[in-house]
């Protein structure tokens, strides 16, 4: 019969090798998601805006750009559309270029009763000459609010906002929320919003 040799153990050399080879792969796998993190942080960036401003008799109630039928309006220096002044912080905060009161003082006359989407069209010429690149992606927001109910007019809204930012309503999202009767909001004393804007 023929006899069989022992197969020898790995040597400690090829069972080390083995280790190091498996940590190598370990290393470029991680290496490789902290370079497709790095990739995303060079491109994408995120900017948060917040406003509120007190409901008034004697006021229009303007919203994202809309005139929307309410006995009471927002009082403010300027048209004190909260919805747009949150955007308008947003694109400031993603661009890293301060706030709307930097860029716009509630000290100066000139922009007394202005419209927000006048505002909001100076911001973006003001970030474009400031940023080489800077296109808005994507646009998040909730409008905190007891009256009036908005309904169907978010979508208006969200229409007028993606063509005040040139780019497609898909990609603007408008939310409602009462504040369950808690606070100035809920008391319907104030209406304020908050917004998310992811730009590269």
């Amino acid at each position: 019969m023929r006899k069989y040799k022992k197969s020898k153990p790995p040597s400690r050399w090829v069972y080390h090798c083995g280790i190091l080879s498996a940590f190598r792969r370990q290393l470029l796998r991680v290496a490789h998601r902290e370079k497709h993190s790095a990739w995303l942080r060079s491109f994408l960036v995120i900017g948060i805006g917040f406003d509120i401003h007190r409901l008034v008799k004697g006021r229009e109630f303007i919203l994202g750009g809309i005139k929307i039928d309410y006995l009471y309006g927002l009082e403010g220096h300027s048209d004190a559309d909260v919805l747009l002044h949150s955007l308008i912080d947003a694109l400031l905060g993603a661009a890293k270029l301060g706030d709307i009161g930097d860029l716009f003082p509630g000290t100066d006359p000139s922009y007394r009763n202005i419209s927000s989407s006048i505002l909001l069209k100076r911001t973006l010429d003001f970030i474009s000459q400031h940023k080489k690149r800077f296109k808005v992606g994507e646009v998040d927001s909730i409008v905190f609010l007891e009256e009036p109910k908005l309904g169907k007019k978010k979508i208006t809204i969200a229409n007028n906002i993606a063509r005040l930012l040139k780019i497609p309503t898909d990609r603007i999202n408008v939310k409602a929320k009462t504040m369950e009767h808690l606070g100035p909001i809920g008391h319907k004393k104030a209406v304020a919003a908050m917004v998310l804007v992811v730009a590269e």
